[in-house]
């Protein structure tokens, strides 16, 4: 028997040391195959996208997500230093005009989420241009936003203007002279649209940027900074002459002033008939009119156009991204895809409009008409197929582009007092955005110049 012994000892070690290792490598894969926790952050208030939340968890029991609401003016800079991070969030907002500057941080979309044919088919093609980097799509659009024209129904009624100006020509010539006020010293009392300055214009770069698109400007060819070399074959530069038409409102045209309120504001408070405003500016009217008590008939329609041109609007909008080093990118392309489907999105749009009291317009081509009914809204969808934009938008929040190319326009703009040198401007702006470009490999760098 003692002979023996030592081997039933050795024996037993053996079971208990196998057993262990069962024991151990059982609780690992359980614990590998729990539920996987998603980290979500974006702008929506969570009473908006909790009931979703809970919708998917409960067909999806594996997965929890962990939804965090931040603050718009902040959101950039969070997200930036957040994605180069050690635990970056798995899925999360992104602007349409950040791709440049996030490219190397976003997860490209599998086909398994949108085939590239049912992306293109279901979506509006600027998500082509914004959200398509290096061949692959980096985001699935949560909406559709941009400018739209709003007006003073009372106002326009009061000078027999029964609908709003459909064209630029009409905006200029008609209908905004003969809204605005003036007093005895002829200083304007009440604008008739407000275009012109870059002080009290809320988003007038994006304006400034459709006028530029409606006018047919290039701003990058071939790699190149085209900005100053939209020449036509009279000589004239179509970027300086959209630049020309908008200061002539404030200047020639003298039917805005620098010195009335923010254009919302001033809005609200019938000091001008018309301005040009995104979705979520909406929110801030609504806002504004509740605090002062106050009233105001108005509607909405879209953009004017140049007459006998293609249409353009401008198009601005939020996407959804996962994060390139998410540990659970499958996961979180799934929740990103289910929250982009129809019934997902009448949802978000009947909480967010409870709430906000304005909803977003529904980024999916097949639910257009979906939204007749909303007069906010509706304008936005009907242009969305002919939207365009670049990197003149100053809602996004980031810094880096957008940011310092929108503070370039400005500054050089507010250079010329008057507006009378609109080509020294434009000349001006494009030698001051070519580094800025250059630095995100969207133009070439220009050759260097011989002593």
């Amino acid at each position: 028997m003692r002979k023996f012994l030592p081997y039933l000892i050795g024996f037993l070690l053996l079971v208990v040391g196998i057993v262990g290792a069962l024991f151990l490598l059982y609780h690992k894969q359980q614990k590998e195959s729990g539920p996987v926790v998603l980290h979500y952050v974006g702008l929506w208030d969570p009473d908006v996208i909790n009931p979703l939340k809970l919708e998917y968890q409960k067909s999806h029991p594996n997965v929890i997500i962990e939804y965090e609401q931040k603050e718009k003016d902040r959101y950039f800079s969070y997200l930036d230093k957040a994605l180069a991070g050690k635990n970056p969030p798995d899925l999360f907002w992104w602007h349409n005009g950040w791709g440049p500057v996030m490219a190397q941080k976003l997860a490209s979309m599998p086909a398994t989420t949108y085939s590239e044919a049912d992306y293109e088919k279901i979506f509006y093609p600027i998500t082509k241009a914004d959200l398509k980097i290096s061949g692959s799509y980096r985001g699935i659009p949560l909406e559709i936003d941009g400018l739209v024209l709003a007006y003073n129904k009372d106002l326009l009624a009061a000078k027999g203007l029964t609908t709003p100006p459909a064209d630029l020509i009409s905006l200029k010539t008609n209908y905004a002279p003969n809204l605005t006020v003036l007093d005895g010293t002829g200083q304007v009392v009440s604008g008739g649209v407000a275009l012109g300055a870059t002080n009290n214009v809320e988003n007038f770069s994006e304006i400034l940027g459709l006028f530029m698109l409606q006018n047919k400007v290039t701003f990058i060819k071939n790699r190149q900074n085209a900005l100053a070399k939209n020449i036509t074959l009279d000589g004239r530069n179509l970027a300086a002459d959209a630049l020309s038409v908008y200061n002539s409102f404030l200047y020639a045209d003298k039917v805005w002033s620098k010195a009335l309120p923010p254009s919302v504001e001033a809005f609200a408070e019938g000091k001008v008939a018309m301005i040009y405003l995104p979705a979520y500016r909406f929110v801030d009217l609504k806002d504004y009119l509740d605090q002062k008590n106050l009233k105001l008939n108005f509607g909405v329609s879209t953009v004017p156009q140049l007459v006998s041109s293609e249409p353009v609007t401008w198009g601005s909008y939020w996407a959804q991204g996962v994060a390139a080093s998410s540990k659970h990118a499958t996961q979180a392309w799934d929740f990103a895809k289910f929250l982009s489907e129809k019934a997902s999105l009448r949802k978000l749009y009947g909480n967010e409009t409870k709430i906000r009291k304005v909803g977003r317009a529904y980024p999916r081509v097949d639910m257009a008409k979906e939204q007749a009914s909303d007069p906010l809204i509706f304008p936005f969808v009907t242009q969305a197929p002919y939207a365009k934009g670049w990197y003149l938008y100053s809602d996004g929040g980031d810094d880096q582009l957008n940011g310092k190319i929108v503070d370039i326009f400005a500054k050089r703009i507010a250079e010329s007092p008057s507006g009378a040198d609109q080509l020294g401007t434009i000349n001006n702006i494009t030698k001051d955005i070519q580094p800025i470009l250059e630095s995100f490999g969207l133009v070439l760098p220009l050759p260097k110049q011989t002593q």
